[in-house]
């Protein structure tokens, strides 16, 4: 899942899904099909996001998930963008017991 986060995410449900294993391609039409997408180029002064930084982690969190069969989910939120590269500011990782 991906989404903008805050109160795009929760009231306005501007997320998308796809289902692991994701390629680079995946990930990158996750970005585009944000109805906030505007928010991820240069804006108001910020640099654009590096999309390709984001799908890599987009690419590698799906990776985990399936080589790892313990990992029930990974969440990563926030995920700031900084200087137009995203920082995962947190994490939680859920192991089935």
């Amino acid at each position: 899942m991906l989404g903008l986060g805050g109160i795009t995410a929760e009231a306005l449900g501007d997320v998308v899904f796809r289902v692991a294993p994701l390629c680079v391609e995946d990930a990158l039409d996750m970005m585009d099909e944000l109805r906030g997408r505007r928010l991820l180029e240069a804006f108001r002064g910020e640099p654009a996001l590096d999309r390709q930084a984001l799908a890599e982690i987009l690419v590698t969190l799906g990776r985990i998930g399936l080589e790892d069969e313990r990992v029930a989910e990974i969440d990563i939120n926030p995920l700031k963008i900084c200087q137009g590269r995203p920082v995962a500011v947190d994490a939680l990782v859920a192991l089935t017991i």
